[in-house]
């Protein structure tokens, strides 16, 4: 115990003899070896679930979207489209003029500005994006989905929005995650 510190000697005597003759044996060397490599599978496996189902709850909600997103064109078709979206299955809807005034909305969104600023490329498609802090949705990301709708008064906007699935990485103002936009007001 002569080559140790006279404060470890004096701690614990027992340390102080497995520190001065610490080695493993090829059993204890290969048992170690086989905890690390399976504590790293369940690391990696239990990522891509997660990962696998939170895309997967992303695709779910965009799909109920442009399913409502659908509904409003096939019901409003070149008709006159009432103040009032009455659908059920997604509680916040708008649909906005070219001027981006909001025409019409669910009763959630009745009196909020225009959810989103984004639109579609082109007339016959559609797109989605995750944003942060939208009117109707306060400290909360949603996913919303956008699509032209051929109107008796002129084409407009649909918007959709459902909560965007919850993650482990937030869209805080201070570190924003990849594919979260924070709306500017």
């Amino acid at each position: 115990m002569e080559h140790l510190h006279p404060r470890a000697a004096r701690f614990a005597p027992w340390v102080a003899a497995h520190l001065r003759r610490f080695h493993w044996s090829i059993r204890a060397r290969m048992t170690m070896l086989a905890v690390v490599v399976a504590l790293v599978l369940c690391v990696i496996t239990s990522t891509l679930i997660l990962n696998h189902r939170y895309d997967e709850t992303t695709v779910r909600r965009l799909a109920r979207l442009y399913a409502a997103n659908l509904e409003l064109v096939h019901r409003f078709a070149h008709r006159p489209v009432p103040e009032v979206i009455d659908l059920e299955n997604v509680p916040a809807m708008q649909l906005v003029d070219r001027a981006g005034q909001v025409v019409s909305a669910t009763p959630r969104m009745r009196g909020q500005p225009r959810m989103a600023t984004f639109v579609p490329p082109r007339r016959s498609s559609a797109t989605d994006r995750r944003l942060c802090d939208v009117p109707g949705f306060p400290h909360r990301c949603v996913l919303i989905a956008a699509m032209w709708v051929p109107a008796a008064s002129g084409d407009l906007i649909a918007y959709s929005a459902l909560p965007a699935p919850p993650g482990y990485v937030s869209c805080a103002p201070r570190s924003p995650a990849p594919g979260c936009v924070w709306r500017r007001r």
